[in-house]
């Protein structure tokens, strides 16, 4: 049985140590983005606009956009670990929730350092009235129907060198596997030479919207190279480790 735990332990720390962890909120108060997380945020359209904000939930903190019942942009964004033009392989995860029916929320990588709008993106996905679809140049994939009140689990497979990638949706805490391919060699929305810079998440409103059609994001991951491992250890795991963390401490 000890042997079984340490390995789980090392198996644990390997995968979360192949990530750079670009944010998973939990360093931050509560409260609207431009007040609380900024730098290294910034806000898309109104700095002090509560329709962007570090939220909590059952000791789990998040960042959450939406967009009032008009036709306006929210939103926020924050540098990354550039994805030059000569990779061809890198991963970006994160997980995301919706509260209630959503609309038009994106998000993905831009090679401008300050985004702030849908033009900026160069690799996009989105949440759009109860289906998850992904940006395939100038047109989106077939939606994949997805529920309110479930995490869900992306990764983003980019060739920067040829503005493509491919895109796994799963629920749950395993890895993703071919399975779970949602998106095949997209093209980017925008085609770039320069390096990928930035994760920005955009929503826009329309008239007669949901007074709140809110989605979260949460424990996003940069990898180098091709990584459908899920990161976020799942709560047997994140025991182990905290196991592990006090027979370290003992033994100081």
């Amino acid at each position: 049985m000890k042997k079984m735990m340490v390995l789980l332990l090392a198996v644990g720390l390997m995968n979360i140590g192949q990530a750079v962890l670009v944010d998973d909120f939990e360093s931050y108060s509560t409260g609207n983005l431009g007040s609380v997380a900024s730098p290294p945020w910034t806000s898309v359209g109104n700095p002090a606009s509560s329709n962007v904000l570090i939220g909590q939930a059952e000791g789990n903190q998040y960042f959450a956009y939406f967009a009032p019942s008009s036709n306006v942009l929210r939103g926020g964004y924050r540098d990354i670990p550039a994805v030059d033009e000569s990779s061809t392989a890198a991963t970006l995860f994160l997980r995301f929730y919706t509260e209630t029916n959503s609309f038009n929320n994106a998000f993905g990588l831009s090679s401008s350092a300050a985004p702030g709008a849908f033009g900026d993106m160069n690799v996009m996905m989105r949440v759009n009235a109860g289906l998850f679809d992904v940006r395939d140049g100038s047109g989106f994939t077939p939606g994949v129907a997805i529920q309110s009140g479930i995490w869900y689990n992306v990764w983003a497979v980019i060739n920067q060198s040829t503005d493509r990638f491919d895109v796994y949706l799963t629920s749950g805490s395993a890895g993703a596997a071919d399975a779970d391919k949602v998106a095949s060699n997209a093209a980017f929305r925008v085609g770039t030479a320069n390096p990928l810079v930035s994760f920005v998440a955009l929503v826009q409103g329309y008239t007669g919207a949901p007074s709140e059609n809110k989605v979260r994001l949460d424990d996003i991951y940069l990898f180098d190279g091709v990584m459908l491992s899920n990161p976020v250890p799942e709560p047997a795991a994140m025991l182990i480790l905290g196991v592990g963390s006090l027979f370290l401490r003992k033994r100081k």
